[in-house]
């Protein structure tokens, strides 16, 4: 379901709750994605911005690994953690 605004018409309990459905499956996938990879959960960043900043940072980098095609985030990580070199070209471009 793309994003977009709906008229008053379009905006029907079916559609609401299709749309609803639907964020709730990106958020479920991006969370277990960013508790199995990073075992977020168990973050000790918990003062001020920090949290927000790591989830950004995390999802950042979870929707430019699977742009580039790679469903498998732990190998991603895998490979990146033996090649540092190639951090900054698959996050930045």
């Amino acid at each position: 379901m793309a994003s977009r605004t709906l008229s008053p018409a379009e905006a029907d309990a079916a559609t609401l709750g299709a749309c609803v459905r639907h964020h709730g499956d990106i958020q479920t996938r991006l969370h277990y994605i960013r508790d199995r990879t990073d075992d977020e959960g168990r973050s000790q960043v918990r003062t001020h911005n920090g949290p927000r900043a790591m989830a950004t940072f995390r999802n950042t980098a979870i929707s430019r690994w699977q742009t580039h095609g790679l469903p498998n985030i732990q190998g991603a990580l895998n490979h990146l953690a033996r090649h540092p070199d190639q951090v900054a070209h698959l996050l930045l471009g």
